[in-house]
């Protein structure tokens, strides 16, 4: 700071700033309305302090002082080439700076309160022209007042970066054309403080400026020969970028073009070295450090220690000034973490960490991971001369731009090798599908192996990301490296005219036994589900992790992971099935503050078990429901299913207060699960449970559901009837000898944006049949006077003849079809809605031909499409049957026929799609979630209600004739819908006539004994069949088992003897086992017996069997009720409930035959249960169905 006493002008150009921080605060601050404003301001800012040097009076040989016994006028106050500061902007002064866009001068400042950094951020020079300075001057004049001492203030900073020492820039100062300094040199002035701040053998660092100047940076640049690579940059631009404290320095960005290596940070003024700092301001830099350090190791997610801490790394900004008598504020204080030498806590530190990023170059990082490029890498072998690098034709904003900006393809195989430490390995993927030039879309079809294991096969990208409604794919394996160091990943297109492709590559190394077994001698496995044997997870088996979940909250990014880089998902309500409304997440610990400790502690991350799925607190929902998940999975395959707990809630304290069971695909896993037990009552302490299953083969289905579910212990012993999850995992184990992990590719997914329609010939060939036909009018029309006459004849003479031809094939083609009753499709708009009826799109296949699922109207609707096949057994005659009566029908549980097509002898029928499909698939043979008690009830009376529709509420009696689980379906609100109508008949029509006589046609174990022994058909044969279908709910098996014993092969005749010997209760279904209310189990087996009577004139009608299974529907929500309001809960009854009695349920042990007398049966239970007027009831519904 230079002061010069002549004439009136101040020019200020201060240091800038990230954000406006006011270097002084008026004690006395007075604004006037009128116009008047006084602020006070600091001692020593103009007047000379007791510790201030004087001055030079320019032209007298004398110094000079200003005392505060004299009065300032500010005459001009100016910021040189740059815009105006207004008072707003200022050190807190309210002093405003007046633009001066002609200048450019560098300036200096200090203390901090003498003008506002933005004034130092232009300056004015003489310019580069040597010649030109050395005869021209850089000349200002101001208009003063004479008779008057002027006091000049002249702020100068150097930031030529061509300057860097003593003498690279002097001049001459001249004021009033005296010479007031003979060499002013600013980096003799400021000690040669510039942008060039440090300098050691591994790093130089500059100080440099952002935003056109106005932003002064730290920039620190790595030498390119520097120990430290792209690893240790990238670590600390991670740690950083997630440190947030007003009191540590902040990381602006970083660079790595053209393998650069350099970080940006936020500007100190000054350090250690140059502060002469007084006592008190010694102690708050003391406290400030330990604050922030106390901050590392507390305050961010994981532990940070500094690992270098000293004094050339504390940083002071520039509030700190040797001249005045403030203390340091702690704001002042920031620390400079050289993170080279910090250290991440995590629990586990991989050995061998690749993350590659395909088709690229040089380092990135998407704020999880460092990615490399595979170019002019060496981990790109075999092939990589025919593979190609390139980017996707349009790129998805939502898609990360790394790794899925660049793909490395070929259609050829290629492969990518690592070279590792022994051990097992994440291998991890990630996939793009999209267009990419001459490489489209849905052309992707490759196998990924890996060492001897194969990932994928025939895997169709396009295919599996519009199956999962996601645009991009990611995978993760975990794969065992043996002795040889080298892993190995072979890409190879599966069809000659298909391509292989991938986008990103990991892999990581791992803990020995995170998830396989210990080699240890005294090592053991877990359960095998399902089998009375122990589980042992080799190393020569290959993982796919289908699920990682957290339960009850938000995910986890890998980044928060104990260092193995996995996400955990937080969309497990996905997956819930939420039978009980109350299920809810459990609210312990959702503060963070109980302490957890995880041992080993990279099995997961705290963060997991800070939340959980429980059941809720009515534990008699409780009681009655279970806490269920659905995943899809591959069959064939055996998985390992590892639950994570932690036992968080305040009232569980011992071991027994929580109980529950443990079911995975159906099957008891654990019938005493018990954190507390487990841990051995330490809460806070989390446990997993691992758990391995086999999911048979389905040959009729590409994913089936692998269920888990828990249910609360009933014993008296435990406190709490709750249930709950922490998280869990799900991996596929590769097959032991085929080393196979892939899966089959899903159906594809029918949309309107894809949907394809029949093909149409293109331009090219439209062209030429346009040519062929002006060629043929033209010889048409030479040779038509020469045959006309001919043509009149044969017309004349055949006329007879082909008017009856015509006649037999309108007849042939078109049936004489109720087009008005029902839409025709044209064969074309079949084979759009099918996509020329592709294979995958089949959904079933019985003695009619194949069903397919295709989308109508733009692909908006979906239906349910039935193709006769060719030589089908259900002929013509059962495909007009069928649209005959269906088009005629109009109720709520009978399927919806939409239309038919018929053109080129095709018989097709399009009916509404149903979504569950049909009844059977949620009995037996499935891994659906087994139906409750009540739903099967409902199920019945809909199923009942469409077939007494059919017999007495169209206008003739239709006897359905194929009454069988297949052929009632379910839609997505359960509502049952009766199908197939091929087989209908119209029954009996005249007064006299009791049956129809036809041919036999049905379904063994369905069959009426009366009809197909005496081929009388009557609406009772519908009964009979139903009354199979009673006791299929019932008992949850086939009607046929051809392998079972002779007695129990017919299930009609097997309920018989079990009726007969007092057994009924053998026959029920064990995941209903104390759920069916004694007196509802009663009645539905009276009613499901009446159905079976051999003599169909004693069987009910449909109407009665309505009435009678509405009944046993009342009879179980009463008891229901009566159980929930607490009018019935003894032991005695709820061991009742627990073991159905036989003798309770033998219907009638002397006689085979079933009294159906409805009303006569009613009365003598009228007044059995809670008062109900059974009598009344029945007549209500009577009057609700009229």
């Amino acid at each position: 700071m230079t002061f010069l006493g002549i004439t009136s002008l101040t020019l200020f150009l201060l240091s800038p700033i990230f954000t406006h921080l006011k270097a002084y605060n008026p004690v006395d601050c007075f604004t006037i309305s009128c116009g008047t404003t006084t602020v006070s301001l600091p001692t020593d800012l103009y007047y000379m302090s007791a510790i201030d040097t004087v001055f030079t009076l320019v032209g007298h040989d004398m110094l000079f002082s200003i005392e505060s016994i004299a009065a300032l006028e500010t005459v001009y106050r100016i910021q040189v080439r740059g815009h105006e500061i207004s008072p707003q902007s200022d050190t807190g002064l309210f002093r405003k700076w007046a633009a001066n866009t002609d200048g450019k001068m560098n300036i200096t400042v200090n203390p901090d309160h003498v003008a506002p950094k933005e004034l130092y951020r232009t300056a004015h020079n003489m310019g580069t022209n040597t010649t030109l300075n050395i005869i021209s001057n850089l000349t200002w004049e101001f208009p003063v007042d004479a008779g008057f001492t002027y006091v000049l203030r002249f702020h100068f900073w150097e930031l030529d970066p061509n300057l860097d020492i003593d003498g690279d820039r002097v001049f001459f100062i001249y004021i009033a054309s005296h010479l007031v300094d003979d060499r002013a040199d600013v980096m003799r002035w400021t000690q040669k403080q510039k942008r060039f701040l440090r300098n050691n053998t591994q790093k130089k660092v500059y100080k440099g400026y952002f935003e056109g100047g106005f932003t002064p940076v730290t920039i620190k640049h790595l030498k390119l020969d520097s120990q430290q690579g792209a690893n240790d940059i990238m670590n600390k631009i991670e740690m950083l970028s997630q440190l947030c404290h007003l009191h540590l320095v902040f990381l602006i960005g970083y660079c790595n073009e053209n393998y650069e290596m350099i970080l940006d940070y936020d500007f100190m003024a000054c350090d250690t070295n140059n502060a002469h700092l007084l006592w008190k301001q010694r102690l708050q830099i003391c406290i400030g450090i330990t604050c922030r350090l106390h901050y590392l190791h507390t305050g961010a997610k994981h532990t940070i220690i500094h690992h270098d801490l000293k004094t050339t790394n504390i940083l002071l900004d520039d509030n700190v000034s040797p001249k005045t008598m403030r203390f340091l504020s702690i704001n002042s204080v920031a620390l400079f973490l050289f993170l080279l030498f910090s250290t991440h806590i995590q629990a586990y530190t991989p050995e061998d960490n690749f993350s590659i990023s395909c088709g690229t170059t040089g380092t990135s990082f998407d704020g999880e991971r460092t990615w490399t490029g595979d170019i002019h890498k060496k981990y790109l072998s075999g092939g990589q001369d025919d593979t190609v690098s390139t980017e996707a034709t349009t790129q998805s904003p939502s898609v990360k731009q790394v790794p899925y900006t660049s793909v490395r393809l070929s259609r050829s195989q290629f492969n990518y090798s690592f070279p590792v430490t022994a051990g097992p390995k994440f291998v991890r993927l990630f996939f793009y599908p999209a267009d990419y030039p001459s490489f489209p879309r849905t052309d992707a079809s490759f196998t990924v192996q890996s060492n001897q294991f194969t990932l994928l096969k025939g895997f169709n990208t396009s295919l599996n990301a519009d199956a999962g409604k996601t645009e991009t794919i990611f995978g993760e394996y975990v794969v065992n490296v043996n002795d040889g160091g080298i892993l190995l990943l072979s890409f190879t297109p599966s069809k000659p005219y298909s391509y292989a492709f991938i986008n990103g590559i990991e892999v990581l190394s791992m803990p020995t036994d995170l998830y396989y077994t210990s080699a240890t001698v005294d090592a053991v496995g877990f359960k095998f589900v399902g089998r009375n044997m122990q589980y042992t997870l080799r190393t020569s088996f290959a993982l796919q992790t289908e699920y990682r979940i957290k339960a009850g909250g938000q995910e986890i990014s890998a980044q928060n992971d104990t260092g193995l880089l996995r996400k955990w998902a937080g969309d497990e309500q996905d997956y819930l099935i939420k039978q009980n409304p109350e299920n809810n997440d459990l609210p312990a610990n959702t503060d963070g503050k109980m302490n957890i400790t995880v041992n080993p502690d990279h099995v997961a991350p705290k963060e997991l078990y800070r939340t959980a799925r429980n059941m809720g607190t009515n534990t008699t929902l409780n009681i009655i429901s279970n806490l269920t998940w659905e995943f899809p999975v591959d069959s064939g395959f055996t998985y390992m299913i590892r639950l994570h707990f932690c036992e968080l809630d305040p009232n569980i304290s011992d071991i027994k207060d929580r109980v529950f069971l443990i079911y995975i695909a159906s099957q008891l896993a654990e019938d005493n699960a018990d954190v507390m037990e487990w841990t051995q009552k330490q809460k806070g302490l989390p446990v997993h449970q691992n758990y391995a299953v086999l999911i048979p083969k389905n040959n009729n289905q590409k994913k089936v559901n692998l269920l888990l579910q828990m249910h609360p212990q009933t014993d008296d012993k435990t406190l709490y009837r709750d249930a709950f999850l922490n998280g869990l995992e799900i991996f596929k184990i590769s097959e032991a000898k085929s080393n196979n992990l892939a899966g089959p590719n899903p159906d594809p997914v029918l949309t309107p944006h894809n949907n394809i329609p029949a093909p149409k010939g293109n331009s090219s060939s439209g062209s030429q049949m346009t040519i062929i036909g002006v060629i043929a009018g033209l010889v048409s029309g030479v040779v038509l006077i020469s045959v006309v006459i001919l043509f009149v004849v044969i017309l004349w003479r055949k006329r007879t003849t082909a008017m009856k031809t015509k006649d037999r094939s309108t007849n042939k083609q078109n049936y004489s079809l109720p087009s008005d009753l029902c839409r025709r499709f044209s064969l074309i708009e079949i084979k759009a809605a099918t996509q020329n009826f592709d294979e995958v799109f089949i959904i079933g296949v019985g003695g009619f031909g194949h069903v397919y699922k295709g989308y109508i109207d733009d692909s908006f609707t979906p239906v349910a499409i039935k193709r006769l096949k060719p030589g089908s057994q259900q002929g013509a005659r059962e495909f007009l049957n069928e649209i005959d009566m269906l088009s005629q029908l109009r109720h709520l549980n009978l399927v919806s026929l939409i239309g038919y097509c018929n053109d080129n002898k095709e018989m097709i029928l399009v009916y509404d799609f149903v979504r569950r499909g049909n009844l059977r698939d949620h009995l037996y043979n499935t891994d659906k979630p087994p139906l409750s008690w009540k739903q099967r009830l409902q199920i019945c009376i809909g199923a009942a209600l469409g077939l007494d529709y059919l017999h007495t509420g169209a206008k003739h009696m239709i006897i359905h004739r194929d009454v069988k689980t297949t052929n009632i379906l379910l839609d997505d609100k359960w509502v049952v819908k009766v199908s197939d109508f091929g087989l209908s008949r119209i029954g009996p029509t005249g007064v006299d006539k009791s049956h129809v006589s036809t041919v036999v046609r049905g379904s063994f174990g369905y069959l009426d004994p009366e009809y197909y022994k005496r081929y009388r058909l009557t609406e009772k044969s519908d009964v009979y069949s139903f009354g199979v279908v009673l006791f299929e709910i019932l008992c949850a098996r086939p009607p046929l088992i051809h392998s079972a014993q002779i007695e129990q092969v017919s299930l009609a005749n097997w309920v018989r003897c079990c009726n007969q010997s007092g057994t009924m209760s053998r026959i029920v279904d064990p995941t209903l086992k104390g759920k069916i209310a004694p007196e509802c189990f009663k009645k539905f087996c009276e009613t499901g017996m009446s159905c079976l009577l051999e003599d169909g004139r004693q069987r009910p009608s449909m109407n009665d069997v309505v009435w009678m299974l509405e009944f046993a529907l009342q009879l179980q929500e009463s008891a229901e009720q009566r159980e929930n309001d607490g009018i019935v809960i003894t032991e005695e009854v709820n061991e009742k409930r627990e073991e159905i009695s036989d003798d309770t349920f033998n219907i009638n042990k002397s006689s085979s035959a079933v009294s159906v007398n409805v009303s006569t049966s009613s009365s003598s239970e009228e007044h059995s249960y809670a008062g109900i007027d059974i009598l009344a009831w029945l007549r209500g519904m009577g009057k609700n169905k009229l």
